[in-house]
C-alpha cells in the first residue's frame, strides 16, 4: 500500500527510526483487524494532528504537493515505478480484486 510506504517517510521525516517502526508494526499486527472506513479516518485524522504538531496546515501542503505531482513528466512517474517493480514494492501498491 502507497500509504504505508508515505507513512513511513513521514516517520522517518520526523526523527522515528526503523526500530521505532518495527516496535509499532509488531503493535498493529499483534491486534484484531479494524475496520476499514474507521481506519481511513483514523488515518486522516492523525495525519491533521502531525501537521497541525509540526507547524504545518494540511491543506496548503496538500495543494500544493499535488500541485507539485501534476508538473512531474509521466516519463520520470514511469521510472520510478518501474524502481519499484524491480524492488518489489509496486506489488503492495495494487488492489487485488478477490472476485
Amino acid at each position: 500500500m502507497r500509504v504505508v510506504e508515505e507513512a513511513m517517510e513521514l516517520a522517518q521525516s520526523v526523527g522515528c527510526s526503523m526500530l521505532d517502526v518495527d516496535v509499532i508494526s509488531e503493535h498493529v499486527f499483534s491486534r484484531p483487524v479494524g475496520n476499514v472506513g474507521q481506519e481511513h479516518a483514523g488515518t486522516l485524522v492523525s495525519l491533521l494532528a502531525s501537521a497541525t504538531a509540526n507547524g504545518l496546515d494540511l491543506g496548503d501542503i496538500t495543494r500544493t504537493e499535488i500541485e507539485r505531482i501534476w508538473e512531474i513528466p509521466v516519463e520520470k512517474l514511469l521510472e520510478k515505478q518501474a524502481f519499484k517493480n524491480r524492488a518489489g514494492i509496486a506489488k503492495y501498491n495494487r488492489r487485488e480484486d478477490n472476485g
